[in-house]
């Protein structure tokens, strides 16, 4: 195959990647893309970014490895240890995979070790990534998974400002009503929820035992 018929063909796939990646990731091949010099062009170009943020979280799931990638993920990240909410990367990675498993792939998080007799200090908490109602910084980390969260307690399942039963309670979700999570922190599921006073959606939290989370929009 001469380089014009790489080209072409590695352009036939970018194409394919742009509309397909990560619902087909067996029909993409990182290693033609880079092969054929596209992996660099197409991080560093005018593509949309959520298109080059799934070009670049396919270089890195599985066996896939690619430097250009992983500069892409490491430059998103920009020093911290979890991406930004906004970018909705569990959206983004549907069922290829994780964020967890992102984050440990490009080496700033690691997977908890096996218990020793020598130390049994925990592992490191990612970075917090969603601000508290009333609050000016990020507190908590959620694992993004943009899904729809349906009311499955018929005595309706308390909203509550933070991931705590103790927290304050703001609202309910009333059994089968539904609303737009945006992800999980332990036993809790982050929801949008307009608070009182409010015109725009906030985070807010759920426990995961009184909803059923679907995929889909609220």
């Amino acid at each position: 195959m001469d380089e014009d018929q790489c080209s072409q063909k590695g352009r036939f796939y970018v194409h394919a990647a742009i509309q397909n990646l990560l619902r087909l990731p067996s029909f993409v091949s990182i290693s033609l893309l880079d092969g054929a010099g596209l992996m660099q062009d197409l991080l560093s170009g005018s593509f949309n970014d959520n298109a080059k943020l799934k070009l670049a979280l396919m270089g890195v799931i599985g066996a896939n490895d690619n430097a250009h990638a992983r500069t892409h993920l490491l430059g998103l990240l920009a020093g911290a240890t979890s991406f930004p909410a906004a970018l909705r990367v569990g959206q983004a990675l549907g069922s290829a995979s994780n964020e967890a498993a992102i984050l440990q792939k490009l080496g700033v998080f690691s997977a908890p070790a096996a218990p020793s007799s020598s130390s049994s200090a925990p592992p490191p908490a990612p970075t917090a990534n969603t601000r508290i109602h009333g609050e000016t910084d990020n507190t908590v980390f959620i694992e993004t998974r943009h899904q729809v969260a349906i009311g499955a307690n018929p005595y309706g399942a308390s909203i509550r400002i933070r991931p705590d039963s103790s927290s304050t309670e703001v609202g309910t979700l009333q059994d089968k009503q539904s609303a737009y999570s945006i992800g999980e922190t332990g036993d809790w599921v982050a929801i949008e929820h307009t608070f009182t006073g409010e015109t725009r959606p906030e985070t807010a939290f759920v426990s995961k035992f009184s909803v059923e989370l679907v995929d889909g929009y609220a």
